[in-house]
């Protein structure tokens, strides 16, 4: 919608508020395009390091790291253990082996739930890392 103010149209007045903006940012341009570069570069190392190096590292050793060396060197009770841990912390049960299989049910429909949505909110926030790694238990 134009408007007409004075004879000058609305476009006219855009144009300029927009050359006022720029002549006022302009000194600072070079500070900002830094800033926005190295906040970039923070933030995908950041990404990087906690987001997609683990879960990189994760599918590499699911993918292709053979069964039987899988659990080398861990017995099923600790197994057991660290799952009715992870449970607990996610609360999801009281981390002993009676409410287990409650707990597992639970974890299962929360994970199916998260996954529909808000897929990318769950995965930054860190759960649904949790409950594929409940999953893999």
């Amino acid at each position: 919608r134009q408007w007409d103010l004075l004879g000058i149209p609305s476009a006219l007045l855009h144009i300029a508020l927009a050359q006022v903006v720029h002549n006022r940012l302009l000194p600072h341009w070079p500070k900002m395009k830094a800033f926005i570069q190295e906040t970039f570069e923070i933030g995908n190392e950041i990404f990087q390091r906690r987001f997609w190096g683990p879960i990189r590292d994760l599918l590499v050793e699911l993918m292709y790291r053979d069964t039987n060396k899988s659990l080398t060197g861990v017995s099923s009770e600790d197994e057991e253990v660290s799952l009715d841990y992870m449970l607990r912390d996610l609360g999801f049960g009281d981390g002993t082996p009676a409410t287990r299989h409650e707990a597992i049910l639970k974890a299962t429909r929360q994970y199916e739930s998260d996954m529909a949505s808000g897929l990318m909110r769950h995965a930054l926030g860190g759960r649904l890392i949790r409950l594929i790694l409940i999953q893999v238990q």
